[in-house]
């Protein structure tokens, strides 16, 4: 009951803002915001209330929902610590704030208060507005998974964080876990006040409704639903046991993939395949519903494509090789690409052809496979004259959608725009094409207008969705178009710091983070002095940030539509070296950590794919991934034009160095082929130092190397090599699968990012044509 009557008192302080908050500590101080009379919108001036502006209203640009969640985070920080992020006399200095400042941590305020708290406040009043909660929901969901993580005992609910393993008793007070209750409900209400967020354009004549139609603690993945629209398959975790050499604390997460049939209202999934010594994935319905084709991974005796019937009758191999098929118009055939993937942002730069498999003899042709390209996921459109399909060449990053003729030819672009486009499937009369898109800020679904016999698109894209909690994509729509069944993806990683025993190599406990999603966080670098770290986040817009080892004084170092890449930093533990398309082709470039000084480095002609300064900046080592091409850039004392050097092949290997990390003095250059390396740009000769292993990085004193061995299935194993004796250690590590780990100078800490796994529910969406 004492509950319930907090969260009401803590609803009704901020219930209605324009009527004023006359009981905070600025009541009566003469400030905007502190009189109740003073926030009210005025007749002939500038519409809202000046307050709870969000920076475009305050510029008097144009405004959307978004410009709500900002306005509702404002409401928050107050709820969160008494006062206003946004402060000044006048209602003029107000605006000023709104669009220039950056509010005082919450936590700066209140230590008391959860930092994780902070970081969702602080993402909800995030000036870019891509960059903000793209919904409410979003918001209020973040603000659940917190208090969830408080009930759980996962976070602390003060001030402080813990581990990802705690025990119960270290439970948080009831008090902070109330208001983040009450914060909650305020936001549940906003959303509904609001609106869900759905951007789909008022001129384009279609409503739409999404539902959750599958979604537990497994990962639900590649829904299809069947021609009528009833039925829907999916790949999950299924049955059999895992391999022998997966620890017993793992065997939930790697239980063998199945595919799974479902009522499209039901919830009871029937096992189709129950195949314990592989995994299935990429079910499709054949165009009269009769037949499921997928692909199974396993041995080479049953790996391929195959078919089944429409309950997992009579089981048939057509191909040795193949992913993500789809049918035919007339069922007699099944489109496959080379390559799979996981996360579009993440595909790699490898070449991948387009084939088409006969479903009666087997005999399969290769439809696409141009030099330097990267094709995937083939659509064929309803009336058989051309095929869909996303990619990007190895020489650019750009993710676009093209179609070509049936029987193949050149390709012609659907969109060319800096955006991530992905998983075009055709509407059922080839009038448009669906697809998923992070166009809008966050990756969800659209559509556009098409001619089905050019390819020639009729108009400019449209949103069908907005917002959401993770990535949209993998589509399969019904025979009427009335229906579009897809995967909503979460893809979540953490930065840790822990205690390090530098004497034992122990990793001494699970740290603390500091970082918290939903982020993507990828690429981490340390700098020389162990003060600061750098990284990319995948998620939206793909930026480089930086912060301190401590998770403060986070900010975004580049701003922008240009896809940046693998950051490094310079000696001076200021510059960071990183490769990006900003130039039109992936070269080197640098940026100071603060966001100045951008310029480019290197430009070479092929997709550079690393950029590794020495410490003084004289050499930079970059690797381009398609064509093996390592080498080294030399700057003179003046800086100008570099004299690029290629590095010679690795001996007993006869590939290039994959480039890693530079010694403190800079003599020695770290990389890995078939192990791990060393290479002098005085001798131009290799030392290699094992014969496995990969990623390596000196220690700080430049004494030793840490580097990972990476079995398949099971996070890497990392090992300490003194580089005077040659002896390895292996360093040991908490229960967690560890993607980086990174040693401080002061041999008492390590970082490492951690990855829980992603979360995949499948989602339904129903149109409406017309009003």
């Amino acid at each position: 009951a004492g509950g319930v009557d907090e969260m009401a008192t803590a609803h009704a302080t901020v219930a209605s803002p324009a009527q004023g908050a006359g009981d905070g500590p600025d009541a009566g101080g003469g400030e905007v915001g502190g009189q109740g009379g003073e926030d009210l919108t005025e007749e002939g001036k500038v519409l809202g209330t000046v307050a709870y502006m969000s920076p475009e209203q305050a510029e008097g640009k144009q405004i959307d929902h978004r410009s709500d969640v900002f306005s509702l985070g404002i409401i928050l920080y107050e709820m969160a610590t008494g006062d206003r992020p946004f402060r000044g006399d006048t209602k003029l200095s107000v605006m000023s704030s709104i669009v220039k400042d950056a509010p005082t941590s919450i936590t700066n305020l209140n230590a008391d208060l959860p930092r994780h708290l902070g970081r969702i406040i602080k993402r909800a009043l995030e000036k870019d507005v891509g960059r903000r909660f793209q919904t409410a929901l979003d918001l209020r969901n973040e603000l659940e998974d917190l208090k969830g993580e408080i009930d759980s005992g996962e976070v602390l609910a003060t001030g402080a964080s813990v581990p990802i393993r705690v025990d119960a008793a270290r439970r948080g007070n009831r008090t902070v876990q109330v208001a983040i209750a009450g914060l909650a409900v305020v936001v549940a209400l906003a959303w509904f006040a609001f609106g869900r967020g759905s951007s789909t354009p008022e001129s384009s004549g279609i409503r739409v409704q999404t539902r959750r139609i599958a979604a537990t603690a497994d990962l639900e993945m590649d829904p299809a639903i069947s021609p009528d629209g009833q039925w829907i398959v999916y790949a999950m975790e299924g049955v059999g046991e895992p391999p022998p050499w997966v620890p017993a604390d793992d065997v939930a997460a790697v239980r063998p993939n199945d595919i799974f049939l479902q009522s499209i209202d039901g919830q009871n999934p029937i096992n189709l395949t129950e195949s314990p010594d592989a995994n299935e994935f990429d079910p499709a319905y054949s165009p009269d519903g009769s037949t499921i084709a997928f692909r199974r991974n396993g041995p080479p005796e049953v790996a391929g494509i195959w078919v089944m019937g429409r309950t997992g009758e009579r089981p048939r191999r057509l191909s040795t090789a193949g992913n993500l098929p789809a049918w035919s118009p007339d069922g007699s055939a099944i489109y496959v690409s080379r390559a799979n993937f996981g996360n579009p942002r993440l595909l790699g730069g490898a070449d991948s052809a387009l084939s088409v498999i006969d479903v009666e003899s087997g005999e399969e042709r290769l439809l696409f496979n141009h030099d330097g390209w990267v094709a995937m996921e083939p659509s064929p459109s309803p009336n058989g004259l051309r095929v869909a399909f996303w990619g990007l060449t190895v020489e650019g990053g750009q993710r676009d959608l093209y179609t070509i003729p049936v029987g193949g030819g050149d390709p012609v672009p659907v969109t060319n725009d800096r955006a991530v486009d992905w998983s075009p499937t055709w509407s059922p009369d080839g009038n448009y094409l669906y697809f998923s898109s992070d166009r809008g800020g966050s990756m969800n679904i659209w559509r556009v207008a098409i001619d089905e016999a050019t390819g020639e698109t009729l108009g400019d894209p449209e949103a069908l969705t907005s917002g959401g909690q993770g990535d949209q994509g993998f589509l399969s729509v019904s025979s009427d178009g009335k229906r579009i069944l897809y995967n909503e993806r979460i893809f979540r990683t953490f930065a840790f710091r822990a205690s390090f025993d530098a004497e034992t190599a122990t990793v001494a406990d699970d740290g603390e983070p500091l970082t918290r999603g939903p982020i993507l966080l990828s690429r981490l670098s340390l700098s020389p002095d162990g003060e600061r770290i750098a990284y990319i986040e995948l998620g939206g817009q793909q930026d480089l940030w930086a912060m301190n080892v401590d998770g403060t004084a986070e900010e975004k170092v580049t701003d922008d539509v240009f896809k940046d890449w693998n950051p490094s930093w310079l000696g001076d533990n200021e510059t960071l070296y990183f490769y990006s398309d900003r130039g039109g082709s992936y070269d080197v470039w640098r940026i100071r950590a603060d966001g100045s000084g951008v310029s480019n480095v290197v430009s070479v002609p092929y997709r550079v794919t690393s950029a590794v300064p020495s410490p003084d900046g004289h050499f930079v080592a970059f690797h381009g991934g398609a064509t093996d091409f390592t080498a080294l850039a030399e700057f003179g004392e003046d800086g100008g034009d570099a004299e690029i050097t290629v590095l010679p092949q690795v001996p007993d290997d006869g590939r290039r160095l994959i480039p890693s990390r530079w010694s403190p003095d800079g003599k020695w250059l770290a990389g890995n082929r078939a192990g791990v390396l060393l290479y002098s740009p005085e001798t131009g000769e290799y030392r290699r130092l094992t014969d496995e292993g990969s990623v390596p990085r000196f220690t700080a004193d430049g004494s030793a190397i840490v580097y990972a061995v990476n079995p398949p299935g099971v996070g890497a194993e990392w090992w300490l090599l003194d580089l005077q004796t040659l002896e390895k250690q292996q360093i040991t590590l908490p229960s967690v699968a560890m993607s980086g780990l990174w040693l401080l100078p002061d041999g008492e800490h390590a970082l490492y990012v951690f990855g829980p796994g992603p979360e995949a529910d499948i989602w339904l969406l129903e149109i409406e044509e017309g009003r």
